[in-house]
């Protein structure tokens, strides 16, 4: 490859360090390199960009991937981080792996994401897109929420719970597996329902074909106002209010992230869990 854009996290790549380093490494091998985004803002990515270097961690991985879709150009990330499910480039590897991205094209994995609307008396209020998650949760409030979750038009259950997590494969190492949901093959392609702290004596995650279009309504509590919110990848929350809507099915947008490892997801997850 030969053509090459940055996105730094200036909260981790302090003084933009790291994105020096890799322009100058990229033209003093006749490459072309520009930052894109970082402490100066968006700028546009060049037509002929062939690479999105992300310099940051997982979070840093994320926004890019909500920031920068309509792109459509592969992310591969540095990690400066901690755990780095999604970055996988470390510091002491850089340099060998700048060498191979000039040198041969990846292999690119293609991430799904989800789609959501926010209804209010019919009517969409947002719409958003996620890599992880869409996390309905209470708020500042101390209250459970009450909602019924339902699927492809039947009503699944009504729930008493501090919230509801809706992820994709990819998002099953985050919020998900905090909540105590599965982990999955992020090639996988389904979607996972996982409760917060419901109040009932069975808390199971429930995973579902892709297809699956998920309603979620918020229902009054006799004795005390809704407080909730709703986020895209821990982002943008929205207030709700008793009565809204939440409408969540698998997107036709999908994030493109270059692999440059040979170590499967089962050696990475083994070795991640050990360094938690």
């Amino acid at each position: 490859m030969n053509r090459f854009a940055i996105i730094t996290n200036p909260e981790k790549d302090l003084g933009g360090e790291t994105a020096g380093y890799i322009c100058r490494y990229l033209f003093s091998n006749g490459k072309s390199c520009e930052i894109v985004g970082g402490r100066e803002g968006k700028k546009q990515i060049p037509p002929d960009t062939e690479c999105l270097l992300v310099i940051g961690g997982d979070g840093t991985m994320i926004q890019a991937a909500r920031d920068w879709n309509d792109s459509r150009i592969p992310l591969i990330g540095i990690n400066m981080g901690t755990l780095g499910y999604l970055a996988e480039i470390d510091l002491p590897s850089l340099t060998d792996a700048l060498n191979r991205l000039m040198a041969e094209t990846p292999m690119v994995e293609d991430r799904m994401m989800l789609k959501g609307d926010i209804l209010r008396n019919g009517r969409v209020i947002c719409r958003d897109i996620a890599l992880n998650d869409i996390v309905l949760g209470r708020g500042n409030s101390l209250n459970v929420i009450c909602f019924t979750v339902e699927v492809d038009g039947e009503i699944l259950k009504k729930y008493a719970a501090d919230g509801m997590i809706v992820a994709t494969p990819t998002g099953s190492t985050a919020y998900n597996l905090s909540a105590g949901g599965p982990i999955v093959a992020p090639a996988a392609s389904l979607i996972l329902m996982t409760p917060i702290s419901p109040h009932t004596m069975i808390n199971r995650s429930i995973v579902l074909p892709d297809t699956a279009r998920i309603g979620i309504e918020l229902t009054p509590r006799k004795d005390r106002e809704l407080a909730a919110i709703v986020g895209f990848d821990g982002k943008g929350e929205v207030p709700l209010r008793a009565g809204d809507r939440i409408e969540i099915s698998r997107s036709e947008r999908v994030t493109k992230i270059f692999k440059l490892s040979r170590i499967s997801f089962l050696e990475n997850l083994r070795d991640k869990m050990q360094e938690s």
